[in-house]
């Protein structure tokens, strides 16, 4: 029997721990992305001019990446490339996509990556294959013009948090080849600054011990993968028990961003992994609404993170027999199999 609140902290802590990937393989992502950027940037790039913007987005960036579930399986790291200095009223997203595909296959080639740049639906993907397998999947966007930008403050979004939408492509738009207003829109830096306000108080205290134990030069410095507060930390646990519980039915389970975003517009401060996981399950519910937008982007509230579920209820159960099922395994933490029944997730 795992008998107090602070035993039981330490078999969840100890169980993440598991999972969680080296400090080294973020660094490496960083480093990959970053010598896109570069790329991009060199003096014979044809996007040079219009000021590219490289960086990442999803797990990676929010710090909530766990371990590949099979041996064979591949680090997904998503990134964006904003042309900063171009807009939806100068260029097509086919013409982006173009200009940012024939980029990347110069730095594949230049690079030795031997697997072929592949062109998927809204971007560009390759793989690193050497000792941390990556696959990268890089988007094309500009920035969000202002009328959406005004459109997300009148509909509550933070001012700050709005004025980081951008317009990305995609090749099934109907507009995907003609100058217009209307391209797919996007805010993953929006979306990770919400995701870390979910727990500032922690963030702030974490970045002060890194800071203090000289790991990086100033609390700016630190970034949020860094912090492995129990907000990602519950998210990288719920999402290993999905991924355990679907292993044999992948198309059926809940996305990532249904889980982080319910995770942590749950979260209540709490401080203690065992406390987070328990507080989260008991309000995911309450954040699940009845009407569209079911699970509302919280940066773009007009997109549903669970419009998928409309068009195939199967979904939608999925998840609740999962949500069922994360709350059961997490109630046997206080019994005497606990231990074994966690060491299954890792």
């Amino acid at each position: 029997m795992v008998g107090t609140t602070h035993d039981r902290n330490l078999l969840v802590e100890k169980t993440v721990d598991l999972l969680d990937i080296p400090r080294s393989y973020y660094d490496r992502a960083v480093q990959r992305y970053e010598s896109i950027g570069a790329w991009l940037h060199r003096q014979e790039s044809k996007v040079a001019a219009s000021d590219p913007a490289v960086y990442s987005q999803g797990s990676f960036r929010l710090g909530t990446v766990i371990r590949p579930l099979l041996p064979s399986d591949e680090y997904d790291l998503d990134i964006i490339c904003e042309v900063q200095a171009r807009s939806k009223a100068d260029i097509t997203q086919k013409e982006l996509k173009d200009l940012l595909g024939e980029e990347l296959r110069l730095y594949a080639e230049a690079h030795h990556i031997k697997a072929p740049v592949k062109e998927c639906p809204r971007c560009w993907r390759f793989n690193y294959a050497d000792e941390v397998s990556f696959h990268i999947d890089t988007v094309p966007s500009v920035p969000e013009d202002e009328e959406v930008i005004l459109n997300l403050i009148r509909v509550g979004v933070g001012t700050d948090l709005a004025q980081c939408a951008i317009a990305i492509t995609c090749q099934s738009h109907e507009q995907y080849t003609v100058i217009c207003s209307d391209w797919p829109s996007g805010n993953p830096s929006g979306y990770a600054q919400w995701f870390e306000r979910r727990f500032a108080e922690r963030a702030l205290s974490k970045r002060q011990l890194l800071l203090s134990e000289g790991l990086y030069a100033s609390v700016e410095a630190v970034p949020l993968y860094a912090l492995k507060t129990p907000l990602q930390r519950a998210v990288q646990f719920l999402k290993r028990h999905r991924d355990v519980m679907f292993r044999d039915a992948v198309d059926l389970k809940p996305v990532s961003i249904i889980i982080t975003t319910l995770a942590a517009l749950s979260y209540e401060g709490e401080g203690e992994l065992y406390e987070t996981l328990r507080g989260v399950l008991e309000r995911i519910p309450e954040h699940v609404q009845q009407s569209s937008p079911r699970i509302a982007n919280p940066v773009n509230p007009a997109e549903d993170f669970a419009d998928r579920w409309k068009d195939n209820p199967e979904l939608e159960k999925h998840f609740w027999l999962w949500y069922e099922a994360a709350i059961r395994d997490f109630e046997a933490i206080v019994s005497e199999t606990s231990a074994n029944q966690l060491q299954k997730l890792s």
